[in-house]
């Protein structure tokens, strides 16, 4: 079911039976998202045009594509929507100025961490990032040896 609104594109993507939640792609003039309808009580959930739920269900990613970016933005919220994290789906240069790396294969593990494979543009090399938070609370990524 397809539906266009105040001149924004709505899609309906389906429903997760699994968490409860009806999926719904939303294409405007500021990029590619979506929203979650949480079926237990009616409220509207961030989301992405891609939405991932961890194994205990307790946290997701969503994808965001803006208008015109190269890269793809990555939302991390907590089951109930609240915006735990959020980051350009690579790596930018110290300086902040220029992509060095993308995200690719974004997932969660079984031990139910958020992971990426970061691929550097230059050497074509791939590590391993997974999603930490850390002693004040915050999140980011961090590089893990590989095995």
């Amino acid at each position: 079911m397809e539906g266009t609104i105040d001149g924004l594109y709505w899609t309906y993507c389906g429903y997760s039976p699994q968490v409860g939640v009806n999926v719904i792609q939303k294409n405007g003039t500021d990029g590619l998202t979506g929203i979650l309808v949480d079926e237990k009580d009616g409220s509207i959930l961030p989301g992405g045009f891609s939405v991932s739920f961890s194994p205990n269900l307790q946290k997701y990613f969503a994808r965001e594509q803006g208008d015109g970016a190269d890269l793809e933005t990555i939302k991390l919220f907590s089951r109930n929507g609240r915006l735990l994290w959020s980051g350009l789906a690579g790596l930018l240069s110290p300086d902040g100025k220029n992509e060095i790396s993308e995200f690719e294969n974004v997932h969660w593990d079984n031990a139910g961490e958020l992971v990426a494979i970061s691929r550097d543009y230059e050497s074509q090399q791939r590590q391993t990032l997974v999603m930490t938070k850390t002693a004040n609370e915050s999140w980011q990524w961090s590089s893990i040896p590989v095995k």
